[in-house]
C-alpha cells in the first residue's frame, strides 16, 4: 500500500525523532550572521558571550601578517567595536581560546613562532580594550608546545590545557598549566603514555578540580576520546577512555547538572575512512550513561557542547553529510541526547562550526569559519540564532485506522478509507479532510468493504486501485474539487490487495503481487500491461518514487528492488537487516525510512511486531539502523510529509486492532540522500588555498580552484627542499574548471608518519589548450603538529 506521492527535493538526510504529544521541537531562525576578515585566510574562531550582552571572537589572521592571533569584539548586533592582533613579523601564531575574565578583561590560549623558543605555547591576558596587561610563552628548544583551551579558575588564576612533546621530534603529552591571576605558574603537569596524547579542552569542576578531555594513544596510529579527572593540584583522580580502533578524538566538555560530563568530538567509522560526530554523556565517576553519534559519508564531527537551560544540549561543528562540500553543522538533544532539531548552513566552498553558547534569552551564539561568504579566502563567521520554538502536531485520527491511505491536497491532509481490525471489522469509506477545528467528513466511497485499496493523487485527481471488495478491485478516479466519481478504463490485473501505487510521467504504475507491473495512461484512459516482477511475496509491497525510479519493498522477504519505468527494468538493491513487511514507508529529504512493520505482515498471536525505524541510503546502496521509535509496535501504518514533518497515522497493533494514533518525527541530522544540484562558481584565476585545518594533526585538506580545465600536480617538501609526498600522484591530473580538494594524511611516499614541523606545498597547473594564466606554480606553507 502507498500513502504519500507528493515529489519532495532531494537534499540534506535527516533522521527522525519522535516527540511526545502533539509538541514537535522546529530549529530556531537565524536573527544574524556577520563575517570579519580580509583577503586571506582567517578562521578558527572561537567565541565567549561577554557580560554586557556582547562577544568576543578570538582565532587566528592571515591578512595580518604572515598569522597573528586575532581579537575582535562586538555588540550584541555582532558590529565591530575592536579588534587587536598578538604576534611577531613573518612568523605563524594561532590563538585557540578565549574568555572574558572577572574584571572585564580577556584571557587567551594560543601559540607562537615568534616568541620563547619559538613553537612554543603562548598564554596572555589583556583588560577589556584588548591591550595587553601580561603574556608569557612556555616551550622547549626544537620542540612544539600549544595550549588549545583557558579556564578561569575560581580563586581567579586560570587553567591551561594542550600538549607538549616528550622530546624534540617526539610524540606529546596532554599538558595542564595552572597560573595565578598575574600568570605566575603555579604548577605543570603532564599525564601520558608512549604515544601521542593531546588535551583539548578544560573546566573547572564544582568541587574545585579539573576535568580535561582530549585523546590517549594506546598505539601508533590508534587514538581514544579521553575524559581525565584531576584534584585542585592537576593530581589525577581517575580517567575513562571511549573509543574502538582508529582515531577517536575529545573536543569538548562540558559539567552536567547532575555533577557528570557531557562529551563532544569525533568518531572513527569501522572503514577506518569516515567519521561520525559524537556525543558522549557520563556519571559524576566517568562511566557512560549513553552515546550517540551522528554522520553520513566522509567527515563530521562535533566541536564544541553545552547544556542548556531545560537539562539538553546543544553542539556544534561541521559535516560533508549534507551533500556537497563541509558544512556547519548545529544541532540541539534533549538530556538523553534524543535530537531535536538541527540546522546545517553554508555555501559551496568549506565552512566549519567551531564554538556555541546558550546566551540570556534562550537563543544561540556560533562563531566559526566560512570560504563561501566574506571577504577572503577564509573569514570568521559569527552567527545569532533565536530561541527554540515548537510546532502544534496532528490530532489524532477521527476513528481507529489501518491500511487506510493518506493524501496531501490543497495544503490539506485527507485520509482515505481504511479498516479497524486484522480480520475485517469495519471499513472506513469516508474520506477525511483535516481542517483547522480538527478532522471533517469530506466525502464517502461509493464502494462499501473494500480491504487494502491503493491511492495516488495527480492534479485534483485522487485515484482508487485494486483493494479486496467481494472478489473485485477498484478502479476509480474522484476529483477532490467537484467530489465527482468516475471509472477507469477495465483493467487488465486481476482484483488484489496489498499491492503498490506510484505516479511518474503523468501515468500510474501499479505494482502487483504476484508478477505484473500495468501502467495507467492518464491522457489517454488506457491500460497496459508491461514486463513481469522480481519475486517480491505475497501481499503487502511497499514504494517511494524517487525521481526516475520506484523503489519497492517485497513482503516476508528481505528483498528491495528499484524499477525503472522508462526501461522497465528491475535492479536489486541491498536487503533491509530485517523483514519489514506492512511497514509505513516514506521518502523524507533524500533518504527512505520503513516504520514499524512485522516479520510476516499480520498482527497474529506470536508474530513479531516492530515499533523501531530502519532507514535507506539511496547514494550508498546501506541501509542502518535508526536510534528511535515509535510509541508500539504496529503495522499497516499510513505516512506523509506535511510542512516539513514526518506522520504516521494509525495502523493495526499487536491485538490485531487498528489505533488512532498520530506520530510525529521530527528531523535530527544523521546522514545524506542526494544533494540538489548547485550552479559552481567558476574562479577568475588559479588559486591554491591554505590548508585546514592549519596546525594539524595528522591529516588536513588542501583546497584550490581553477578558471579553466587543467593540469594539477601537488607535491609536498620539506624545510631542506626535500619532495616528501604526491596528494595527487605522480606527474599531473587533469581537473575541470572549479574548486578542488584533496586530503594529505601527514605521512610521506613511502607510508611513514612525518615528525612535527614546517612543511610547504606547491601546486603546479598548466591549463588545458593554453589560456588565461597557461602555467605556474603557487606554494604555501603549513604546520604539522603532534
Amino acid at each position: 500500500m502507498n500513502t504519500l506521492k507528493t515529489k519532495i527535493a532531494l537534499g540534506i538526510f535527516f533522521a527522525l525523532l519522535i516527540l511526545p504529544g502533539n509538541l514537535a521541537a522546529q530549529a530556531p531562525e537565524i536573527i544574524w550572521s556577520k563575517t570579519y576578515g580580509g583577503s586571506q585566510w582567517d578562521g578558527d574562531a572561537a567565541v565567549c558571550p561577554t557580560a554586557d550582552g556582547g562577544f568576543v571572537l578570538l582565532g587566528s589572521a592571515s591578512s595580518i601578517g604572515l598569522g597573528d592571533i586575532w581579537l575582535l569584539r562586538t555588540n550584541a548586533a555582532g558590529d565591530t567595536l575592536w579588534s587587536r592582533s598578538y604576534g611577531g613579523p613573518g612568523s605563524i601564531e594561532a590563538g585557540y581560546d578565549v574568555q572574558e575574565t572577572g574584571d572585564g578583561g580577556f584571557v587567551i590560549a594560543g601559540y607562537t613562532e615568534s616568541f620563547g623558543n619559538g613553537d612554543d605555547a603562548w598564554f596572555l591576558r589583556t583588560d577589556a580594550a584588548g591591550d595587553t596587561l601580561w603574556s608569557f610563552t612556555l616551550g622547549e628548544r626544537d620542540s612544539y608546545e600549544w595550549v588549545k583551551s583557558v579556564v578561569e579558575t575560581q580563586d581567579g588564576g586560570f587553567l591551561f590545557a594542550g600538549q607538549r612533546e616528550k622530546s624534540p621530534g617526539g610524540d606529546s603529552d596532554l599538558w595542564l598549566v595552572r597560573t595565578d591571576a598575574a600568570g605566575d605558574t603555579l604548577w605543570t603537569r603532564t599525564y601520558g603514555g608512549s604515544y601521542n596524547d593531546m588535551g583539548f579542552a578544560a573546566i573547572q569542576t564544582g568541587d574545585g578540580g579539573f576535568a580535561v578531555t582530549g585523546y590517549f594513544s594506546p598505539a601508533e596510529d590508534n587514538s581514544d576520546l579521553l575524559l581525565l579527572r584531576t584534584n585542585t593540584d592537576g593530581d589525577s583522580l581517575w580517567s575513562r577512555t571511549f573509543g574502538h580502533e582508529g582515531e577517536d578524538l575529545g573536543y569538548d566538555l562540558r559539567e552536567t547538572d547532575d555533577g557528570g560530563f557531557i562529551l563532544a568530538g569525533t568518531l572513527m567509522r569501522a572503514d577506518g575512512q569516515d567519521r561520525d560526530a559524537w556525543l558522549i554523556r557520563t556519571d559524576p565517576a566517568g562511566n557512560s550513561l549513553w552515546e550517540r553519534s551522528f554522520g553520513g559519508y566522509q567527515e563530521n564531527e562535533a566541536f564544541a557542547v553545552e547544556q542548556t537551560a531545560d537539562g539538553g544540549f546543544v553542539w556544534v561543528g561541521s559535516t560533508e553529510s549534507a551533500g556537497g562540500s563541509m558544512q556547519l553543522w548545529v544541532m540541539r538533544t534533549d538530556h538523553n541526547g534524543v535530537l531535536l532539531w538541527n540546522r546545517t548552513l553554508g555555501g559551496s566552498g568549506r565552512e566549519y562550526g567551531l564554538d556555541v553558547h546558550q546566551v540570556a534569552d534562550g537563543g544561540y551564539v556560533i562563531s566559526g569559519e566560512t570560504s563561501s561568504l566574506g571577504a577572503g579566502q577564509s573569514d570568521f563567521w559569527l552567527l545569532r540564532l533565536g530561541a527554540d520554538s515548537s510546532a502544534q502536531g496532528l490530532p489524532d485520527l477521527p476513528l481507529i485506522n489501518a491500511t487506510g491511505n493518506v493524501e496531501i491536497w490543497n495544503d490539506q491532509i485527507f485520509l482515505i478509507g481504511g479498516a479497524s481490525h486484522w480480520w475485517g471489522g469495519d471499513f472506513s469509506q469516508g474520506i477525511y479532510r483535516l481542517d483547522p477545528s480538527g478532522w471533517v467528513l469530506h466525502d464517502s466511497i461509493p464502494d462499501n468493504m473494500v480491504w487494502g485499496m491503493e491511492s495516488a493523487l495527480v492534479d485534483n485527481n485522487l485515484y482508487l486501485l485494486n483493494g479486496w471488495r467481494n472478489g473485485r478491485g477498484l478502479n476509480r478516479q474522484y476529483d477532490m474539487g467537484s467530489g465527482s466519481w468516475n471509472y477507469l478504463a477495465s483493467s487488465v490485473n486481476p482484483s488484489s490487495w496489498g499491492n503498490t501505487v506510484e505516479v511518474w510521467n503523468n501515468r500510474l504504475y501499479l505494482i502487483t503481487i504476484p508478477e505484473f507491473v500495468f501502467e495507467y495512461d492518464i491522457a489517454a484512459n488506457t491500460w497496459t500491461q508491461k514486463g513481469n516482477t522480481p519475486d517480491l511475496g505475497f501481499p503487502g509491497l511497499r514504494s517511494v518514487i524517487v525521481g526516475d525510479d520506484i523503489y519497492v519493498l517485497g513482503y516476508r522477504q528481505h528483498l528491495f528492488y528499484k524499477y525503472t519505468p522508462a526501461s522497465d527494468t528491475w535492479t536489486p538493491l541491498a536487503e533491509p537487516p530485517y523483514s519489514v513487511a506492512g511497514c509505513a514507508m516514506e521518502l523524507y529529504n533524500g533518504r527512505i525510512f520503513c516504520v514499524g512493520g512485522s516479520v510476516d505482515g499480520g498482527p497474529h498471536v506470536g508474530a513479531d511486531i516492530y515499533k523501531s525505524v530502519i532507514s535507506y541510503d539511496i547514494l550508498s546502496d546501506s541501509w542502518r539502523y535508526e536510534n528511535l521509535q515509535i510509541s508500539t509496535p504496529r503495522i499497516w501504518m499510513a505516512s506523509a510529509v506535511y510542512n516539513d514533518q514526518l506522520y504516521v497515522f494509525g495502523g493495526f497493533d499487536s491485538t490485531a486492532y487498528a489505533v488512532d494514533i498520530v506520530e510525529t518525527l521530527t528531523p535530527a541530522p544523521v546522514l545524506t540522500g542526494l544533494a540538489e544540484d548547485k550552479p559552481v562558481a567558476i574562479p577568475g584565476g588559479f588559486t591554491l588555498e591554505q590548508n585546514y585545518p592549519n596546525p594539524f594533526n595528522p591529516t588536513t585538506s588542501i583546497g584550490f580552484s581553477l578558471p579553466t580545465a587543467a593540469r594539477v600536480r601537488l607535491e609536498i617538501f620539506d624545510v631542506l627542499g626535500r619532495r616528501l609526498a604526491t596528494p595527487l600522484g605522480e606527474g599531473f591530473r587533469t581537473f575541470s574548471a572549479g574548486r578542488h580538494e584533496v586530503r594529505w594524511n601527514g605521512r610521506s611516499q613511502s607510508g611513514a608518519a612525518l615528525p612535527s614541523g614546517i612543511y610547504f606545498y606547491r601546486m603546479a597547473y598548466q591549463a588545458a589548450g593554453g589560456g588565461q594564466e597557461s602555467g605556474g606554480e603557487l606554494t604555501r606553507q603549513m604546520l604539522l603538529l603532534k
